[in-house]
């Protein structure tokens, strides 16, 4: 049953991309410039906008415990990032509660037992942030803006000075190891190379 589902969704994968780039080739035929900042355009824009910004969402995994949902992703809040996205900030208890309604993410994080929790497991919290500064803060080398944008969880974390904030975040940002990734992948020793401190 569940192989059949993931052959429908493999048939629906390439009927949709079958039709997708025939249609651009059609139209293409017809009228390229129409269908070049048309169709693809904003298909290469949105694509890697929607990349980057899942991929920010998940900067910060824990190399050490990458299966904890509080320190795969993190929070972000006081921010009108959240009323444009459906309270998208709240990712940890997104990630806790994936069948949770959007409205509820605010009042879920907000109760005793999930801030005790975050603060267990060293979760990490940004104020006054979105998703796209924060990757481009981590892409350009500027911790130091969000370690300044940081919200302690716990009393560790309210502890750190600026430095400390920045190690800790430089921390999170460790490649995760992988026997299958350092065999397969050339680009590895590259990115070990630029992510370990």
């Amino acid at each position: 049953m569940v192989v059949k589902h993931y052959y429908s969704n493999l048939v629906q994968m390439l009927v949709s991309e079958i039709l997708w780039f025939g249609s651009v080739y059609v139209l293409w035929q017809v009228r390229p410039a129409f269908s070049l900042w048309l169709l693809v355009v904003p298909q290469f824009v949105v694509s890697f906008l929607l990349m980057f910004g899942n991929f920010s969402q998940h900067i910060f995994v824990d190399s050490k415990d990458y299966s904890n949902d509080h320190k795969l992703t993190i929070n972000l809040i006081n921010t009108p990032y959240n009323q444009l996205t459906f309270n998208d900030g709240y990712h940890i208890v997104h990630h806790k509660y994936p069948t949770l309604h959007w409205t509820e993410l605010p009042t879920r994080f907000a109760t005793s037992k999930e801030l005790q929790l975050h603060a267990n497991s060293d979760a990490i919290c940004f104020e006054n942030v979105d998703y796209f500064v924060m990757g481009v803060f981590v892409m350009t080398g500027y911790l130091n803006k969000l370690a300044e944008k940081m919200i302690p969880l716990n009393e560790k974390q309210a502890n750190m000075t600026l430095q400390d904030k920045i190690n800790f975040l430089k921390n999170r940002l460790k490649p995760i190891p992988s026997p299958q990734l350092e065999t397969f992948d050339p680009l590895f020793g590259i990115f070990k190379y630029f992510f370990n401190p």
